[in-house]
């Protein structure tokens, strides 16, 4: 608040003062250079004269072209659903950590890389960003909605300059509804990308593709499911492996049975030690996310991997749950191309309905789906990424791979089975 008081003392004084700089960057009458955005929904020169409407209900002119570049504010949604445009090159900055974090699940990281891309502070819209964004004279600045709610005043100075267009906020639990359609929230914030950016056919067909991945893996789900325990999922940072979700979107989409019953609706779920270990004995088997890596060592995931360790190297072989190591689809919030890629390695797990072979093939179609050509080599990225990550923790968890619980040097760690 005292940020915002400021800022908005600093443009009354030059609007008073009638003199240039500050004036100049935010008059939405400013020409602003080649790209600029035409004061958002004020009709600019730089404007199309066409708008759209925003998350946030707002109308904001869609801007002529996009010379001038895209900035994107926030780390959850804007950059994540601009890289299924294949527009990467026209990204002139992004948040600091899209460009310098640790890419964990993050598929379009992969995909495109943006760590030459001028940054802004995480998650902020400052006096000092705003200032800095609009001297740039983009032609869009895509906000997520949090950010725009909380730095809404600076913000509309920022729209003034050029178009500011708000992002859908994201959802854990809701991405598909039970005819296998997209959530209406992902259709209006794909449909929305699309007018933004003159791309309405590459929105209309990326949606079309996504629901033929939904009825593609449903098609796959024949047989008894089974029960899954979820464990050490990232949320808020990597967790323990007592750490759960009780809305896992693969399960979901793949009728599978959770074995976290206990009706909470949280994004995560902590449990007791016990709690956990309950869940694993009604399991058939356990997903780990990889992620957890940096949490093995302590004291919770260690004691659930000793129960793991007794319990498959008993002399009953009919009580082992089999360990495997998931694909990670939280980081930086959920990354609806790892939903989509995971639901198919539960597919390969719960029904044996697809080969190996076939289900690589499949999550490089999923890629592709989001990311065409850049796609590629997403998986393959992301698998050199947690060999890495699990190598500096004393771990190994091969994505897609089979789990087994070893005890060295005093601790209790996950290797592949064939090497345990």
């Amino acid at each position: 608040m005292k940020e915002k008081t400021f800022f908005g003392a600093v443009a009354i004084a030059v609007l008073l003062l009638s003199v240039g700089g500050w004036f100049a960057l935010f008059d939405g009458s400013s020409q602003g250079g080649s790209g600029s955005g035409g004061g958002g929904g004020s009709g600019g020169d730089g404007g199309s004269g066409e708008y759209v409407i925003d998350a946030a209900g707002r109308q904001v002119e869609i801007p002529e072209n996009l010379d001038g570049g895209i900035v994107t504010v926030g780390s959850i949604g804007p950059l994540r659903f601009l890289s299924i445009f294949g527009l990467q090159y026209k990204v002139i900055e992004v948040d600091e950590g899209d460009a310098t974090d640790p890419k964990n699940g993050r598929g379009y990281s992969y995909a495109y890389d943006f760590s030459n891309v001028a940054t802004h502070e995480d998650n902020v819209l400052s006096s000092n960003t705003v200032e800095s964004i609009a001297s740039k004279h983009p032609s869009l600045v895509l906000i997520q909605k949090s950010v725009y709610d909380g730095y809404r005043d600076l913000a509309e100075y920022l729209n003034r300059s050029v178009p500011v267009v708000v992002v859908h906020a994201q959802s854990t639990s809701e991405f598909f509804t039970d005819d296998l359609k997209v959530a209406q929230w992902y259709r209006d914030c794909i449909t929305m990308f699309g007018k933004v950016l003159d791309m309405e056919y590459t929105a209309s067909e990326h949606l079309e593709k996504l629901e033929g991945l939904f009825r593609d893996i449903r098609s796959l789900c024949t047989g008894d499911s089974g029960i899954t325990y979820v464990a050490g999922v990232t949320f808020s940072g990597s967790n323990q492996l007592n750490t759960t979700f009780p809305t896992y979107l693969p399960l979901n989409l793949t009728n599978g049975s959770n074995a976290y019953i206990g009706g909470s609706t949280a994004n995560k779920i902590d449990l007791t030690v016990e709690e956990a270990v309950n869940c694993i004995l009604s399991a058939d088997r356990i997903v780990v996310d990889p992620s957890s890596a940096d949490k093995l060592t302590e004291n919770n995931s260690q004691l659930i991997l000793e129960e793991l360790y007794r319990l498959n190297n008993d002399s009953a072989p009919d009580n082992d749950v089999p360990i495997y190591a998931g694909i990670p689809i939280v980081w930086d919030n959920m990354n609806y191309d790892c939903v989509v890629a995971c639901a198919y390695y539960m597919v390969y797990l719960q029904y044996g309905t697809l080969t190996i072979d076939e289900l690589n093939e499949r999550i490089q179609q999923t890629f592709q789906t989001f990311y065409r050509d850049a796609g590629t080599h997403v998986f393959e990225r992301m698998c050199d990424f947690f060999k890495e990550k699990c190598s500096m923790y004393g771990c190994d968890m091969p994505l897609l791979s089979e789990l087994k619980v070893e005890y060295i040097n005093g601790t209790y760690t996950l290797v592949p089975a064939e090497e345990a």
